[in-house]
């Protein structure tokens, strides 16, 4: 993206930390899309401000206090998206859903699986 020298070795190490908590990003972003699809848009902002706010506090805490640099800024962020996550679970799991859920019901159906490879 253009970047080069010192500020392409720190988007690097940013990038590398960030990939690892991916799962964390795509299990929160659906979660919460699943819930602006109920039309329930306040209740989403919500649930992601939760990750918002813990990022917004563990990221200066990581730069400054840990002296962690741009890795403790990442693992801020990954942090952040755990709670998120851990937020809109409980949406679910508390029922607070507007159609019948159940957040365990994860499985795999090699099937559906197939038709989308």
């Amino acid at each position: 993206m253009g970047g080069y020298g010192q500020v392409l070795e720190y988007g690097v190490t940013y990038f590398k930390i960030i990939v690892l908590g991916t799962p964390l990003w795509i299990y929160a972003l659906q979660l919460n899309m699943v819930v602006r699809s109920e039309g329930k848009m306040w209740t989403a902002a919500s649930i992601m401000s939760f990750g918002l706010i813990a990022n917004l506090i563990l990221t200066p805490l990581a730069l400054i206090y840990f002296d962690m640099g741009v890795d403790g800024a990442a693992w801020a962020t990954n942090i952040g998206m755990l709670i998120y996550c851990i937020a809109g679970y409980l949406y679910f799991q508390q029922g607070k859903a507007s159609f019948p859920s159940n957040i365990h019901s994860i499985s795999f159906d090699k099937n559906v699986f197939q038709s989308i490879i």
